[in-house]
């Protein structure tokens, strides 16, 4: 190699290298600067609250602790600051806007004062830097918490309080949503946000399940989470209709409506030949019952009447597990035979009560209960806000300027 292409495969060698090593270097940065975001929660990034926030409030943890123990309580503390959410209970189905304001009934509000928790961590730096105060005077403080999002697969224990000196002297729990399967007064739907139901199908869900003595918002909020309100909806599992049900849950609802049709094809052909006859009509509801509307309604509630009945024959397994509930009818009152009804109805009864024995109070966070806790918690979401006034945004806006 003469001394001209020598030097020429030497410059071009210098540049290849330094071409590289730019690369390197702009992919490093890029790394570096997004690894700076950190860990997030729902109010942003947690790289503040781990730098700035301290955990090591007198009364945290005792206060903790009473309100993990009695979930009744949503509060513990002095009875001069007083903390409300809006909408009162967290919205797992859907991104929403959460107010959340704090008033003192004696003496100067401090914001420096106010403290947030998420899942046991202080994260106040990252919720104050993300959310700004909308309405402040000496006695109240109002932020407003733009489209949050709490995935219902998610853990996810919210309280927020107010420190003086050190001391933790008040501390909220934003609550989940809840919702029973019966009620002793007709419960009226206020809204199905966000989809749009006829008022005829609201009424026929409302006047069936009260004959069944069932929580129509319950009801709805299955249908929205199982179909989506789509009657001609097919699951990968062939669960079909509103309120998708399974060849094998059929059988328990045709044994009390044994004129109901049910296609047998769709047990033998594979689910996207059986989704393909559905949505061309091939496979409608004159030959099975799941694709009728009512029918569905009035089956998706007499599967549920088949659930209650299990678990109420499984009381005895209830009490070894939940020491604290001392009849049957106060276990059918609790949010606990809601939860099994709704995780039966998704995974079957016999998984769920395979998790129970073997976990205790801890089933729902088994492994193979995972997407029934997802369940859980949408139906659980959809029955409680069906169920408030439709026009809570509003409302919101306006307990926010009309203090």
């Amino acid at each position: 190699m003469n001394a001209s292409k020598k030097q020429t495969f030497i410059n071009y060698m210098a540049r290849a290298l330094t071409r590289a090593c730019f690369s390197a270097l702009l992919l490093g940065a890029t790394v570096l600067l997004s690894s700076c975001a950190g860990p997030m929660n729902p109010f942003g990034s947690d790289t503040l609250s781990l730098i700035n926030d301290r955990d090591d409030f007198e009364n945290l943890q005792a206060f903790t602790k009473i309100l993990d123990e009695h979930i009744n309580f949503d509060n513990v503390g002095t009875s001069t600051i007083g903390i409300e959410f809006f909408p009162k209970k967290q919205n797992r189905h859907s991104i929403y806007d959460l107010y959340v304001k704090i008033n003192s009934t004696r003496g100067k509000l401090n914001p420096d004062n106010i403290v947030i928790f998420w899942n046991g961590k202080n994260v106040t730096s990252s919720f104050k830097h993300n959310n700004k105060v909308i309405f402040q005077d000496e006695k109240n403080i109002i932020y407003k918490i733009n489209r949050l999002s709490l995935p219902a697969r998610l853990t996810t224990d919210i309280k927020v309080g107010y420190q003086y000196r050190g001391e933790i002297r008040s501390l909220y729990r934003y609550e989940e949503p809840s919702c029973r399967q019966a009620s002793k007064e007709k419960i009226k739907i206020s809204s199905t946000d966000p989809f749009n139901v006829k008022d005829s199908f609201i009424e026929l869900v409302e006047k069936e399940a009260n004959k069944e003595k069932t929580n129509p918002s319950m009801l709805l909020g299955l249908i929205a989470q199982e179909s989506g309100f789509n009657y001609r909806s097919v699951s990968s599992a062939k669960a079909i209709g509103l309120t998708q049900v399974t060849d094998a849950a059929s059988q328990h609802v045709i044994k009390k409506h044994d004129k109901w049709k049910v296609d047998k094809r769709i047990e033998k052909l594979p689910y996207g030949v059986v989704k393909f006859l559905v949505r061309t009509g091939k496979i409608n509801y004159k030959n099975d019952w799941r694709l009728n509307k009512k029918k569905s309604v009035i089956g998706g509630l007499e599967y549920i009447n088949y659930l209650k009945k299990y678990w109420r024959g499984n009381f005895d397994l209830i009490q070894k597990s939940y020491p604290k509930i001392k009849t049957v009818r106060s276990f059918e009152k609790s949010q606990l035979f809601t939860d099994l009804i709704l995780a039966s109805y998704n995974s079957g009864p016999f998984r769920v009560k395979s998790q129970l024995i073997k976990l205790s109070t801890n089933w729902r966070q088994s492994d193979r209960l995972k997407e029934a806790k997802n369940y859980i918690n949408k139906v659980n979401s959809y029955c409680y806000h069906f169920s408030q006034n439709q026009e809570q945004g509003e409302i919101h806006e306006d307990q926010a300027v009309n203090l």
